[in-house]
């Protein structure tokens, strides 16, 4: 498989939406020298609009989403990166320039991977901070 991607424009995506910028890049496939996209840079103003915005998602849907249904979506990313598994590689060729061998057999399966680790890592902390526990720190000696 070779990595055949049109030169695409990327965007920032900032609070639920795509947003250009006065600034662009190529993004180089350095396998071939090819330009499979044209990124956006992202000035100060962006990257403090993003910054607020994810302060905000945590007080939004996402902070006030029940443990299950955070676990089921992070796991749905999973199966969503594994159903699109070929459009991942392509991608992932196009960027690094990595063998399709190594990328097909480590980098997209990882992907997903990480997915489900978070779901665990959600669901684990979740059940922990429900837990009364017991303090094992030693305490300071008086002087």
């Amino acid at each position: 498989m070779t990595a055949n991607i049109k030169v695409a424009e990327r965007k920032c995506y900032i609070n639920g939406q795509f947003v250009g910028s006065g600034r662009q890049f190529a993004k180089i496939n350095p396998v071939d020298g090819t330009v499979v996209a044209q990124v956006h840079e992202a000035d100060r103003a962006m990257v403090d609009a993003a910054v607020r915005a994810a302060k905000a998602a945590l007080k939004g849907p996402w902070g006030r989403m029940a443990l299950q249904a955070r676990v089921d979506l992070l796991r749905k990313v999973a199966e969503g990166i594994e159903k699109r598994f070929d459009d991942f590689l392509q991608a992932e060729v196009a960027d690094t320039g990595k063998p399709v061998s190594l990328a097909s057999h480590l980098d997209i399966p990882r992907g997903a991977a990480n997915f489900r680790v978070f779901a665990d890592i959600v669901r684990t902390c979740a059940l922990t901070a429900r837990r009364p526990t017991t303090s094992t720190r030693p305490t300071a000696k008086a002087r």
